[in-house]
């Protein structure tokens, strides 16, 4: 690994930037694997381990080659400290940032236990955390990256936009309020983590959380068979009435839920009559008028309340100040009403064979008559839509967890924040989506492989492809490509795709699109098509339509 600096030269150039070059690799004219670029940031520091190559500097933002002291396309603030994949370079989620920045961190030392920052500046963070000029991030407590695992044949390929039937008491949302994720115990939905790291994207800003289980609490009747015990132990309140805090669900127009929330008193604070009195407002409406949780079952007793609501659109929750400061534990909404609606079917195949088309599920108001591509890894479903937005959800096989606008690009903690305290200083560490996302109203279909988003783009005739991280979900800013061939009827030709796109056994299977239907697959080696192609399912072969607005398998 080399890191460099030498200013903005652009993609072209070594400069301010790291790069991997193999060891291996003998000869002239060599090239580097990958090379990422500050966009004008000296880089001073390398450590590399089996997980990430961190690098240090002064460096305001990481994937950003076009940048020129500035952040264009693809950048993400990585104020002074980053994470790189081994694989591609690609910044992964780990950003804790120093700022100020001062010249820069000049030593990084990993060990089997954690990472040691020396800098010439004395705060991690955006002021959060003093620590002279040597800092330590311990392994200990950290997050695994994903395993990277994505589906090959034979398996089942998941079609979006179908008509499947809808149960009641189908789960919609589950929220563990203030805590971490949760596995569910009556195989059903999984509860969302909503901690003060990684706040679930429901709820509004200005809340806390905390978390008691020094003692022991018992369920009241209310409490649903499928809430676990653990759910009562962490709570996000709310210490302040402006604003109060709103949690806010999308659910179709018209749809019948019931609306469950759950609550205990476990802090001695609130352990008598009166301690902590607030009213909840669904849509508008009052639902609960001075609740109070040990007035209502009493002090260590989890309590639901549950309330059916017909949706508008959006499910609107507001927890209003009476006493103190309003909580809750658990948040979930459950589908009362049966019938049918646009989701999720699915179908066989082993790359010869393709199975009957059966429902999944999905069917939550999702418009996936507008997707644009979509892949799944590990368990976790990306997928484009036509309003240029990429949403990921949880995706078992079986249910689906609620969707979230994912935009890597900005991050809370710093888009806003001046990247120095210079009194002509107007800049911030703001960054700028990839360019994937203003092609996202043209993509018809997408997979990932080792590292690397792949994608087709009506009219054009060629197979893209991005370096992408399944840590942080970041995509490169540079787009490369392989061509098709051959006219717009030929079977080598792109330029007219449907939804399906996956990789397997050393094969690109397509689907075509227009009153074609057919699934194509020809010799692809990550990097450039050979041979010939050959349509090896569609409707005039075996009775088989491959056509989808943005179909995926599962590894």
């Amino acid at each position: 690994m080399v890191v460099t600096t030498g200013g903005p030269q652009g993609a072209s150039s070594l400069c301010d930037a790291a790069s991997r070059w193999e060891i291996s690799a003998t000869g002239t004219n060599l090239q580097p694997t990958w090379v990422n670029h500050t966009g004008g940031d000296t880089l001073l520091s390398v450590a590399i381990t089996g997980t990430a190559v961190y690098v240090g500097g002064h460096q305001r933002w990481m994937n950003n080659p076009e940048g020129s002291d500035r952040a264009r396309q693809g950048s993400v603030a990585r104020p002074g400290l980053a994470a790189l994949e081994p694989m591609n370079g690609i910044p992964m989620a780990w950003n804790p940032g120093r700022h100020p920045r001062g010249i820069g961190a000049s030593a990084l030392y990993a060990t089997e236990d954690g990472l040691y920052v020396g800098s010439d500046t004395e705060w991690i963070g955006n002021f959060d955390y003093q620590r002279g000029r040597i800092a330590y991030f311990p392994l200990a407590g950290g997050q695994v990256p994903p395993q990277g695992v994505v589906g090959a044949l034979p398996t089942e390929v998941f079609f979006p936009n179908n008509s499947v039937s809808i149960p009641a008491n189908d789960v919609l949302y589950r929220v563990n309020a203030g805590g971490p994720a949760l596995t569910a115990t009556d195989g059903l939905l999984n509860w969302d983590a909503d901690t003060n790291a990684a706040p679930s994207g429901y709820h509004n800003t200005g809340g806390s959380t905390n978390s008691i289980s020094s003692n022991t609490i018992t369920l009241d009747a209310s409490v649903p068979a499928g809430t676990p015990l653990a759910a009562f132990t962490d709570r996000r309140y709310d210490p302040s009435a402006a604003p109060e805090m709103m949690w806010n669900f999308p659910v179709a127009a018209g749809t019948q839920v019931e609306v469950r929330l759950s609550f205990a008193a476990r802090d001695w604070a609130y352990h008598a009559v009166g301690e902590r009195v607030f009213d909840i407002k669904i849509d508008g409406v009052t639902v609960a008028d001075d609740y109070d949780t040990v007035a209502a079952v009493g002090y260590k007793v989890g309590h639901t309340l549950k309330f059916p609501v017909t949706s508008d659109g959006t499910i609107n929750i507001e927890f209003l100040h009476g006493v103190l400061d309003p909580a809750v534990d658990a948040v979930e909404i459950v589908r009362t009403s049966a019938g049918t609606g646009n989701g999720v079917a699915k179908r066989a195949y082993d790359g010869s064979v393709a199975g009957a088309l059966t429902a999944v599920g999905g069917a939550d108001g999702t418009a996936w008559q507008n997707l644009r591509g979509a892949f799944l890894i590990d368990d976790t479903l990306y997928y484009g839509m036509s309003d240029s937005n990429i949403y990921k959800r949880t995706f078992d096989g079986v249910n689906f967890g609620p969707a979230v606008v994912h935009n890597p690009h900005s991050d809370p903690r710093w888009d806003t924040q001046l990247v120095d305290d210079k009194p002509t200083t107007t800049l911030t560490y703001a960054a700028v989506k990839t360019a994937i996302y203003t092609e996202l109203p043209n993509v018809r279909s997408m997979f990932y492989s080792n590292g690397r988003l792949y994608y087709t783009i009506n009219g054009q005739n060629a197979l893209f492809w991005r370096a992408f991280s399944p840590d942080s979900g970041i995509a490169g800013a540079v787009r490369y490509q392989a061509n098709g061939s051959g006219t717009s009827t030929a079977l080598e030709n792109l330029s007219a795709p449907s939804g399906v796109l996956f990789l397997s056994g050393g094969y690109v299977y397509w689907s075509r699109g227009g009153s074609d239907g057919r699934l194509v697959r020809r010799a692809f080696d990550g990097t450039s098509f050979t041979g010939t192609a050959a349509a090896v399912s569609g409707p005039t072969i075996d009775n088989v339509d491959w056509r989808s607005p943005g179909a995926f398998i599962r590894g």
